[in-house]
């Protein structure tokens, strides 16, 4: 009885021992299939235009196909909660807005943890916000700005309760001592644009692309970025920290990221892997047609180091909103 016992314990090590090397062996010859690059939102959105052009350089690098899945809705949880259950081999992967993880809707209930379950792969693209006012509010400068907002209703346009939009401008209205400030909800920023460029709002923030393209009409005029540091393509326009408003000079951007429980040879594959698409000349070329910013200070290692950081600056801001509510 105890040798059959030792014998049967001893092909059982044995068995592991063998299952070591043979799962190194797998991890080494990543990838073994297609990967499944998943945009958590509707195709024809930057995250989308972003994901592609990432999708078509690591099919290049890695010699594999790349296939995007546009899984949007729930403010871009419904394609995260995707990418969490999925098996965490390396084939699929998530391309997202940084703020998804950091600025998390209070109102939508997710299965996943960003910081226990997510690993950045590659922080692609910065994606900072423009502030524009009306040409129709004869507001210039943030100076006239203050004076309408101290004097008459401002209304500013939102993507919802608690997004970034909201509560960025929120703290500037805040700031002005606005004396009647109304945040109105839009779905998204073409509607929100409209409403802009015709009036109906004096204030809202935009993408760098439709800042830069509707300030040539003439129709709104550019105040400032919410953003760290000045941006590439406005080079001219002042952040909103120079113009000496404070908890708005956050960072955002569009990043990729991969399964926490990702095998570390993989992920580290992925990760150096990723890192050239943002060292050709070509890649970079589209990304700024586009127009979008390449991310290059900033390492997936940091990044994932910063979320914390992050998620309690959100957490910490939408209790302030919420307060004043």
């Amino acid at each position: 009885m105890f040798y059959r016992r030792s014998l049967v314990c001893a092909s059982a090590l044995w068995a592991m021992i063998c299952s070591i090397p043979l799962a190194h062996a797998q991890n080494d010859r990543f990838p073994a299939g297609p990967i499944k690059l998943v945009v958590n939102f509707p195709a024809g959105g930057n995250a989308d235009l972003l994901g592609r052009v990432y999708a078509r350089k690591l099919a290049e690098l890695l010699s594999t196909p790349v296939v995007v899945d546009n899984k949007g809705g729930a403010a871009g949880t419904i394609g995260a909660e995707f990418v969490a259950k999925a098996p965490a081999d390396g084939h699929t992967l998530l391309i997202t807005p940084y703020s998804v993880f950091t600025n998390r809707n209070p109102a939508i209930k997710t299965s996943y943890n960003a910081l226990e379950d997510f690993v950045p792969v590659l922080p692609m693209t910065l994606a900072p916000l423009v502030l524009a006012a009306s040409a129709e509010s004869q507001i210039t400068s943030l100076k006239q700005l203050e004076q309408f907002a101290q004097t008459q209703r401002l209304s500013y346009g939102t993507y919802g309760p608690m997004t970034t939009t909201h509560i960025g401008q929120h703290r500037v209205a805040k700031q002005l001592k606005a004396r009647d400030a109304v945040a109105v909800s839009y779905r998204g920023e073409a509607p929100m644009l409209a409403d802009l460029l015709g009036g109906q709002i004096q204030m809202g923030v935009l993408s760098m692309a439709a800042a830069r393209e509707n300030e040539k009409t003439g129709k709104i005029k550019l105040l400032g970025v919410f953003s760290a540091q000045r941006i590439e393509f406005i080079p001219q326009l002042p952040t909103m920290r120079e113009l000496g408003f404070l908890d708005v000079d956050w960072t955002d951007g569009v990043v990729v990221f991969a399964s926490a429980r990702t095998p570390a040879t993989v992920l580290k594959r992925l990760q150096e892997v990723s890192r050239k698409l943002l060292q050709d000349e070509d890649t970079l070329r589209t990304l700024r047609a586009q127009p979008n910013q390449a991310w290059l200070d900033m390492s997936p290692q940091a990044l994932k180091a910063q979320m914390a950081a992050d998620i309690s600056f959100w957490d910490k801001a939408q209790t302030e909103v919420g307060a004043t509510q």
